[in-house]
């Protein structure tokens, strides 16, 4: 079998490929803005998964859904919310065998323990939210109950002011680079060493190809998932004059 490491896309669309990830993040804010002062520290863990529409040897339309979201603030478990709207926990995403790709939304938490949190989708921006948004631009918003685990629509965000600024600074709720987010690429999560297997097929390249390596037809093949970690750190200054500063450090894990 014939697997192109870098262009899988064919192949898990025969495969009904459907894996599942696990994305930490321990996000640091510090924002200045006038005479006020913000510092926020939250840890937000999303849980998502992939659904390979269509794929040919040149595009793939990959659904990316997210399962579930886990909060902590200082260490302290706030809560969970698996029910969630359409709108707040769908993105599709179109990619190219030339390295493009696009996606019709994103998604976001914002807010912190003490005024509450909310998801809200916008548009793909390729810069940070904040100093993207345009006025007029659509936003779609949710209030997170954690006391019932819902994401309940609204018609309004009341946490997202880009013009006229709170503090309040929207956390992305999937990974932003696009070997992450969509684990394509040589180097993506699931193209880890593997050993110890069960299956002849297991593995989303097929046949334990990795790295255009394949094993012995006689040798059984299975996948660990792997983990990725980094950590970065942002500034950026807003139109009106606002400061912000975000240290970041993440972690994506493939749980299935």
């Amino acid at each position: 079998m014939d697997i192109d490491i870098a262009w899988p896309w064919p192949h898990r669309h025969r495969r009904a490929w459907r894996p599942r990830y696990r994305y930490k993040q321990v996000v640091y804010v510090e924002a200045a803005w006038g005479r006020h002062r913000r510092t926020t520290r939250i840890d937000v863990r999303t849980r998502y998964h992939h659904r390979v529409r269509r794929a040919d040897a040149y595009r793939a339309e990959v659904v990316i859904t997210i399962d579930a979201i886990e909060l902590y603030a200082d260490g302290r478990y706030l809560g969970t919310v698996d029910r969630i709207p359409r709108a707040l926990r769908r993105v599709e995403a179109t990619l190219y065998r030339d390295g493009g790709a696009t996606f019709d939304r994103d998604l976001f938490l914002i807010g912190d323990p003490r005024v509450g949190f909310e998801l809200i989708a916008t548009r793909a921006y390729d810069r940070p939210l904040l100093g993207a948004y345009h006025r007029g631009d659509w936003v779609r918003a949710g209030a997170v109950d954690l006391y019932t685990g819902e994401v309940v629509p609204v018609r309004r965000s009341r946490l997202f002011r880009p013009h006229a600024f709170n503090g309040l600074v929207p956390i992305s709720l999937l990974p932003d680079r696009v070997d992450w987010r969509c684990d394509v690429g040589v180097g993506a999560i699931s193209a880890y060493p593997y050993q110890e297997p069960t299956r002849s097929d297991a593995g989303p390249y097929g046949e334990g190809y990795y790295y255009g390596v394949s094993p012995a037809r006689s040798a059984p093949v299975q996948v660990h998932p792997g983990v990725r970690h980094r950590s970065d750190r942002d500034a950026f200054r807003l139109k009106g004059g606002a400061y912000i500063e975000l240290q970041r450090t993440v972690q994506l894990e493939r749980t299935r």
